[in-house]
């Protein structure tokens, strides 16, 4: 299995282009899955801090 780390940055950003690769690898585990076979990667989203800089109401 291999493991994929997406780092998120603090401040602004285009959250599709996070996104859309999280998608892409999570979907393609999902399609394994669907096959029988066992998924390939483990993605795992990467922040500075440990806490959320944001939250939401």
């Amino acid at each position: 299995m291999k493991h994929i780390s997406i780092l998120v940055p603090t401040g602004d950003v285009a959250l599709g282009t996070i996104e859309g690769s999280y998608i892409a690898f999570t979907k393609v585990n999902d399609f394994l899955v669907a096959m029988g076979k066992e998924p390939l990667f483990t993605v795992q989203l990467i922040g500075l801090t440990k806490e959320p800089l944001y939250r939401l109401p």
